[in-house]
């Protein structure tokens, strides 16, 4: 853990490892599915702050598109 948190302080960020976990908990994905087929996958808003620590940390690529 000790590594993460430098790696990330060396791209400016102060944020907590657990803070910033804690926050990426409240993203959630949503499925809909009408007669066993998938018709649309949501994703709740992420809040501007919380997107620009994520783009600083370079992990937004990991959020732009939902999982298979």
């Amino acid at each position: 853990m000790r590594v993460t948190g430098w790696a990330w302080r060396q791209k400016g960020q102060t944020i907590e490892v657990h803070n910033l976990l804690r926050r990426l908990q409240s993203i959630r994905l949503g499925r809909l599915e009408v007669q066993g087929q998938s018709l649309k996958t949501k994703v709740t808003r992420v809040p501007k702050d919380l997107n620009a620590i994520l783009g600083k940390l370079e992990m937004l690529a990991l959020f732009t598109h939902s999982p298979a």
